[in-house]
């Protein structure tokens, strides 16, 4: 493994190469929330806070951007997989290109509906053939909603 500062944070936080970030204060990983898709910590520094994504930080650490590039991709699309491998600057085009094509949207698992044992490629196509909203089989699937 390895482990480099985080520019404006030296010597308190430090980025991994696979996607995991250290507090030097603490002596241990932070722990990383998933927001919109995406894992964030917060980071303190003369007594502010300030949230971040992790991909963000770890991009910042460890891959250079010498094209003055203004955003970062994910490779594989999986948002949650923040190692050094799976991250590119890009610009803003590249990233919406990607973006259309579905690369950079969440991951699709399987659904299964009970009522007819039948299991589903992705909520959107259990959405369209069982005529139900998106975001109603969203929360089913977060235990926010017994049914839908």
């Amino acid at each position: 493994m390895i482990i480099k500062d985080i520019p404006g944070y030296e010597g308190l936080y430090s980025a991994t190469d696979d996607g995991r970030i250290w507090s030097h204060k603490r002596k241990k990983y932070l722990t990383a929330k998933i927001e919109k898709g995406y894992y964030r910590v917060s980071l303190t520094k003369d007594g502010k806070i300030k949230r971040y994504q992790v991909y963000h930080l770890v991009a910042m650490a460890f891959i250079p951007n010498t094209d003055g590039l203004t955003e970062i991709s994910h490779k594989n699309g999986n948002r949650l997989d923040n190692s050094i491998n799976n991250l590119v600057w890009v610009d803003i085009t590249q990233k919406r290109k990607g973006s259309r094509r579905g690369k950079h949207n969440h991951i699709t698992k399987p659904v299964y509906c009970v009522e007819l044992d039948k299991t589903f490629n992705s909520i959107k196509e259990a959405a369209a053939e069982l005529k139900l909203k998106d975001p109603n089989i969203i929360r089913v699937c977060q235990g926010k909603l017994k049914q839908t």
